[in-house]
């Protein structure tokens, strides 16, 4: 949010004080992955990468923290979904900071085998942002 005040105002892609309900919308967005999706990514990733060598029953406990975070996971991201219905981006018809910061944490949450096929409104919309010249090869 610190970036969007300093230098996204300036450039269009973060609402200004003149616009709250859209500024709020934008905050409100970031706050949510930053609290909601870190969390629960980082579970499953610790067992997609940690210590293949370990105990097994560690492993399995380990996996099924992972399965059940899956599921939470697949359950916040139905919210983003949910929030993305008829709409472009995540303010509404314009591009935002808001997308880029959150379209960062899907491109990493993607290799972590959450099944996005029921989240027709979060794929179109990773597709739009993901297609933007300047996310272009990241």
């Amino acid at each position: 949010m610190y970036l969007g005040e300093l230098h996204g105002v300036g450039a269009g892609l973060y609402p200004g004080e003149e616009t709250p309900e859209l500024r709020g919308q934008a905050m409100k967005w970031i706050v949510w992955s930053n609290v909601n999706l870190p969390m629960t990514a980082r579970q499953i990733s610790r067992v997609l990468h940690g210590d293949k060598e370990e105990d097994g029953e560690v492993r399995k406990v380990r996996e099924r923290d992972a399965e059940t975070a899956r599921g939470e996971l697949e359950k916040q991201l139905q919210v983003l979904d949910g929030g993305l219905e008829g709409r472009e981006y995540l303010l509404g018809e314009k591009y935002s900071l808001a997308d880029t910061h959150i379209w960062s944490f899907m491109t990493y949450i993607k290799m972590l085998g959450v099944d996005l096929d029921k989240m027709g409104n979060l794929k179109a919309w990773l597709e739009r942002v993901g297609a933007r010249e300047q996310l272009k090869g990241l």
